[in-house]
């Protein structure tokens, strides 16, 4: 799948902008920068070689080239959406040479929006791009609270998922500024109310009795703990205050999921016995959707780790330094508490009190979440070896060269 280089890149991203303020360590900063995010690093151009793939149409972007075991050569609303507001990033960080990129995209989803007929999380991923550079949120805001619909996973099908929930609440967030700047006051006041009614909602997904965000609500067979959850956190941050603070990778509630969603895979993943790569270096533990997963990448057996899963933990550790920075102190409560010590903070803390950025908890917290990140990432360049990902890795096996079969593996290059 072609948002795995999204993701990745999208780490890189949030690393320049941690090390500004937090040293990182040099192996994990030099993998990102010189294998990853640079023009000629494997994930970049794995990433702009997926948009308009030869004998696929302009502006479209497959998931992945893979034509069998399985077939994935497909446009995917919600990967196209999320590969291209990666690259609206890059856009706007000044890589003008995919202003066409978008373009493409641009004119492609005009023409396949007339064909949607579920109201699931792909529209508002890409109401969500497009408002970025150009309007594609009616439909979401006609359609969200009609009907089931499928999760992250494409696999069971509902109207509460908190993944679906969040990227629809984000959507409507940008809307309102976005039609408030194009003079439309009455689109802008119905963004500001579906915002709301979908915020009510989110709230339900929190089960304070077993202290963790539950993906899907009334999901049979599956206990709740949902990599999803750590995604939808990731893809409705902006920091920019209001609503969209609710469930942020600040918010306790996603702290307390953590540990928990952690500790399911260590249990189900020999592979995380692995705790240090070939230098010697300590290596996070591999994440990968749910532990109850039996997907293999092209049939059901058993589920591995999945690369997009254990860069977004990495990655929401990355998003609390840089909001706890810019907040410039760190509330201790009695649902978080227990995150941070799971992480590795050493320091006196107390439910109920704020820490100041001058304090030595403050400095011990973002110090511990950089060096859990940078884990987390090390595991990754661990089995992809140099920025070329697959799907899945394997759940049994250390050597970084075996990697489970899946449908996000690219032709050598």
């Amino acid at each position: 799948m072609q948002f795995l280089p999204a993701a990745l890149l999208a780490v890189s991203a949030l690393v320049s902008s941690v090390s500004a303020v937090v040293p990182l360590q040099a192996d994990v900063t030099a993998f990102l920068n010189s294998e990853v995010a640079a023009p000629s690093g494997i994930a970049y151009k794995g990433l702009v070689d997926s948009i308009s793939y030869p004998g696929t149409a302009v502006g479209s972007v497959i998931a992945s080239p893979s034509k069998s075991q399985p077939d994935y050569f497909y446009h995917w609303i919600r990967d196209g959406a999320l590969v291209m507001d990666a690259v609206n990033s890059l856009y706007a960080n000044g890589d003008a040479g995919l202003e066409s990129k978008l373009w493409d995209y641009l004119r492609f989803y005009t023409k396949l929006q007339k064909t949607q007929t579920r109201p699931s999380d792909g529209p508002a991923l890409t109401a969500s791009t497009l408002i970025r550079f150009s309007k594609a949120l009616d439909y979401v805001a006609a359609n969200w609270g009609k009907g089931g619909n499928c999760d992250l996973w494409e696999e069971v099908r509902s109207d509460a998922h908190f993944y679906t929930r969040m990227v629809q609440r984000r959507a409507f967030v940008e809307g309102i500024e976005f039609a408030k700047a194009n003079g439309d006051a009455a689109a802008a006041d119905n963004y500001g109310k579906q915002s709301w009614y979908i915020g009510e909602r989110l709230d339900n997904h929190w089960d304070a009795g077993r202290g963790f965000v539950v993906e899907t609500l009334n999901a049979g067979g599956r206990s709740g703990l949902n990599a999803a959850t750590l995604l939808a956190s990731i893809h409705t941050d902006t920091a920019s205050g209001g609503v969209i603070d609710q469930f942020s990778p600040t918010d306790d509630r996603i702290q307390a999921t953590i540990p928990k969603l952690v500790e399911s895979f260590k249990q189900v993943f020999p592979i995380n016995g692995a705790t240090k790569n070939g230098a010697g270096l300590p290596i996070g533990p591999a994440l990968g959707r749910y532990s109850e997963d039996i997907y293999n990448g092209i049939n059901t057996s058993e589920g591995n780790p999945w690369f997009l899963c254990t860069l977004a933990n990495a990655e929401i550790y990355y998003r609390m330094i840089v909001r706890y920075k810019t907040a410039g102190t760190i509330k201790v409560t009695d649902r978080n508490l227990g995150f941070f010590r799971y992480i590795g903070v050493q320091s006196s803390l107390s439910a109920g009190q704020s820490y100041a950025a001058s304090s030595a908890q403050f400095n011990d917290i973002v110090n511990s979440l950089a060096v859990r990140g940078d884990e987390l990432v090390r595991r990754v360049q661990y089995h992809s070896g140099n920025g070329r990902l697959t799907e899945q890795y394997s759940n049994t096996t250390a050597s970084r060269s075996v990697l489970a079969t899946s449908p996000g593996r690219m032709p050598p290059s």
